[in-house]
């Protein structure tokens, strides 16, 4: 049978038998954390600044992994930059083959986690990317789908945030910015490359505090996902990524 069904529009992938939507029983001695068996298990990815800001939400979530991340767990701060994404993603694809890709990305509105859904192939913004670019009506890859659906459980991540007593919701919409165009490149590279890398996307209000959470504890619940990740997809699982043609 197809590990896949559809469910709520998108493509989702069944959580493995035994484990629940993100919970981890950390009183069993042979729960396993991270793991390095093939590449690398997990990688997750926060954004630098931009629009003239001084701080993302999300690259101060991810901060204190940068530099001391646990074995099998990989970061990387991903630039707000359209032609850097595009030479960056596909090189990060081939050169470290992650089984599980996790961007967390930085929104300005709403007290919400949004677990996204969909990538299109679009970058259209009045912003201009940090290095003073603005692209309106561009094709993230010229002759790509016309969308690629996300191939980490969106509810999964929506169900572990609500269990912890955030607020989330299963989104549609990624923009048509940077995030959108990270994540459509790494769904659209993780498939013509063949890696098998399964690609997600979490975006965190800009205004965290209005999730109830101080920063900390909104920093443990995300390692909590990430360790919750890490144990579904482990090397050998992956699949790649559905597509939506016009």
């Amino acid at each position: 049978m197809d590990p896949r069904a559809r469910h709520g529009g998108g493509l989702v992938r069944r959580p493995a038998r035994g484990v629940g939507p993100g919970v981890i029983d950390r009183r069993s001695p042979n729960a396993p954390r991270w793991r390095q068996e093939r590449g690398e298990p997990l990688l997750v990815t926060c954004f630098e600044p931009f629009g003239g800001r001084q701080s993302n939400t999300s690259l101060r979530v991810l901060a204190p992994l940068l530099d001391r991340s646990p074995p099998g767990l990989s970061t990387r701060v991903l630039p707000v930059d359209f032609q850097a994404l595009r030479r960056l993603v596909p090189r990060i694809l081939r050169t470290r083959m992650p089984s599980a890709w996790l961007m967390l990305g930085e929104y300005g509105e709403g007290p919400e986690l949004r677990c996204e859904r969909v990538a299109v192939n679009l970058v259209d913004a009045t912003t201009p990317d940090n290095r003073g670019v603005v692209l309106r009506g561009a094709k993230a890859v010229r002759g790509g789908p016309l969308a690629y659906f996300t191939t980490l459980d969106p509810n999964l991540m929506r169900a572990h945030f609500e269990a912890r007593g955030l607020p989330a919701v299963l989104s549609d919409s990624a923009g048509t910015y940077a995030c959108n165009l990270a994540l459509y490149l790494a769904l659209h590279h993780a498939q013509s490359l063949r890696v098998g890398t399964r690609v997600g996307f979490v975006h965190i209000p800009r205004h965290y505090r209005q999730t109830g959470r101080t920063l900390r504890e909104l920093r443990a619940i995300v390692l909590e996902l990430l360790e919750t990740l890490q144990l579904l997809h482990l090397p050998g699982n992956a699949a790649p990524g559905a597509e939506l043609e016009a």
